[in-house]
């Protein structure tokens, strides 16, 4: 008797294991595709190119004066997750116990 409800729950644990599986797959899938429709949205050439090859050379030859995006928005983008390192630097001393105050007080 008590083997059966081994074996039951083994038995479940392996379809909870292969949907589980499944479901990693999917959500992979949709990753991919997710960055495969941005990389066309922003580089309408790369919808041409027959393999990943192609795609991966024509982006290792970009250069950061070809046109795609500004300047002001690289730097936009660096400066904000600047802010946010220094925020977390922030809270992360005064939730361990550290100075708080010794910096900026504003």
């Amino acid at each position: 008797m008590a083997t059966k409800r081994f074996d039951d729950a083994t038995e479940k644990a392996r379809a909870l294991e292969a949907k589980a599986k499944k479901v990693r797959r999917e959500a992979q899938a949709a990753r991919t595709k997710a960055y495969a429709d941005a990389l066309v949205t922003v580089f309408p050439e790369v919808k041409d190119m027959g393999s990943a090859e192609e795609v991966l050379d024509f982006v290792k030859g970009l250069k950061p004066s070809t046109g795609h995006g500004t300047q002001d928005a690289r730097a936009a983008g660096a400066a904000d997750s600047a802010h946010a390192q220094t925020a977390e630097a922030g809270e992360s001393s005064e939730a361990h116990g550290g100075l708080s105050g010794s910096g900026y007080q504003g």
